[in-house]
């Protein structure tokens, strides 16, 4: 064996137990943890009062359909969605407009799905907008 091959060798295993030292250390002052004393709660815990459900609102589940892994969408991205749906004038879109009109509650976005199901020219289309003129909040 050369000089310069056991030399190589040296430096490497020098630095391989560097970077494993300096870990383990970083490792170990990322683990400490302060404890404080729990404060006591601003009320009862246990007061005799019933639980009762709050409503809220019903999640929106028609753009998964298409596919978005990303997680929820907000109002703008949803309204652009449905405007785009509308352009597309494909009988695999209907369903996808009838769901977001069932789960949608902002005006803006119910009314952008009956123009976008109106702009479908499919029959199911057609059945699907007259479901949604039917509805009492059209």
């Amino acid at each position: 064996m050369s000089i310069e091959f056991v030399i190589a060798i040296i430096v490497i295993v020098v630095g391989v137990i560097i970077v494993g030292f300096v870990t383990s250390r970083r490792r170990t002052e990322d683990e400490l943890v302060s404890l404080s004393p729990l404060e006591p709660a601003p009320w009862p815990i246990d007061d005799g009062s019933e639980a009762r459900l709050v409503p809220r609102d019903p999640e929106i589940g028609w753009p998964s359909r298409l596919g978005s892994a990303s997680g929820p969408m907000d109002d703008e991205v949803r309204l652009r969605l449905i405007k785009d749906l509308g352009l597309i004038h494909a009988a695999w879109v209907v369903p996808i407009l009838t769901q977001a009109y069932k789960e949608e509650r902002e005006p803006s976005h119910r009314d952008a799905v009956r123009q976008a199901l109106a702009a479908c020219e499919q029959p199911d289309a057609r059945a699907a907008l007259e479901v949604a003129s039917r509805s009492p909040d059209a």
